[in-house]
């Protein structure tokens, strides 16, 4: 549904009407969307405010594309159940999204428990400005909440350069700080590292993520407007100082250019493409 204007009783009732739909991709603003199917398996929103699964048992992906242009003033909340049967989900943003599981909003300090866990995600995606430290913490606890996870995408959001250099010492102290993540230690298998723009926070994460850890496959991903040599990327592992992380970095890691391809949002949905965030 594409530019239709209408309102969350309007959505509400389209999807009563629907009992056999299976794939839903709204583009569409609407404010407030409280998501009840009994057919429903992948959704793809666009510009959707609080987002709410309330009773939908066959949802597999759940996917946002773009949050409402106010949700830098005021974060959309998207409250999951830690019973569900999600297995896709992204992108989530730090900065416009807040996460609630079983009621429970998910803070900076949030400790995993059974009820603040979502056992049965598998691909989790997330767009993360490296430069902002109150984002870095929330990426610590949201991957707590997804102890399963096997593929982890992240998109990293431009920096200010001139944030970068004051705080940089600051977040390499984090990720030396931050408690254990049991996903990134025993379950993920696959890292795609979208946008690398090659600053020194954005190698501090990929340090903390070397850490004991099954990682079979790394991918470097920069940005057309900005491509990395190997020689670059080089030049910063060796910069952290961490030989631990160079031998581990010469196993794993692969570098791409920025590449076109024939992602859209109806691929996306489709349950037969594994990854919809390529």
């Amino acid at each position: 549904m594409l530019n239709m204007g209408m309102s969350d009783k309007d959505l509400d009732y389209l999807l009563a009407a629907s009992p056999v739909l299976e794939t839903l991709v709204l583009a569409s603003p609407v404010r407030r969307f409280h998501l009840r199917s009994q057919s429903l398996r992948s959704v793809l929103v666009f510009l959707v405010g609080d987002f709410a699964v309330v009773e939908a048992p066959l949802l597999e992906r759940l996917i946002f594309m773009k949050p409402l242009l106010n949700a830098r003033v005021r974060p959309v909340t998207v409250k999951i159940a830690s019973t569900t049967n999600l297995q896709v989900l992204g992108y989530m943003e730090p900065m416009f999204h807040k996460l609630q599981i079983d009621g429970n909003i998910i803070q900076p300090d949030t400790v995993a428990s059974p009820s603040t866990v979502v056992p049965a995600v598998r691909t989790l995606a997330l767009k993360v400005n490296f430069c902002v430290l109150e984002e870095l913490k929330m990426v610590a606890s949201l991957l707590r909440c997804f102890p399963n996870l096997s593929t982890l995408h992240i998109q990293s959001v431009p920096c200010d350069l001139s944030e970068t250099a004051a705080a940089g010492e600051h977040h390499a102290q984090f990720w030396r700080e931050v408690g254990p993540v049991q996903c990134v230690r025993s379950s993920v298998k696959r890292i795609v590292f979208h946008k690398l723009h090659g600053h020194q926070n954005e190698f501090e994460f990929l340090k903390f993520v070397a850490t004991d850890n099954s990682l079979e496959s790394l991918l470097l991903v920069s940005p057309k407007e900005k491509l990395l040599s190997e020689d670059e990327v080089n030049e910063m592992i060796d910069k952290l100082g961490c030989p631990r992380f160079r031998a581990w970095t010469s196993r794993v890691l692969h570098l791409s250019p920025e590449v076109e391809n024939d992602w859209s949002p109806m691929k996306a949905c489709k349950l037969t493409v594994s990854d919809p965030f390529r």
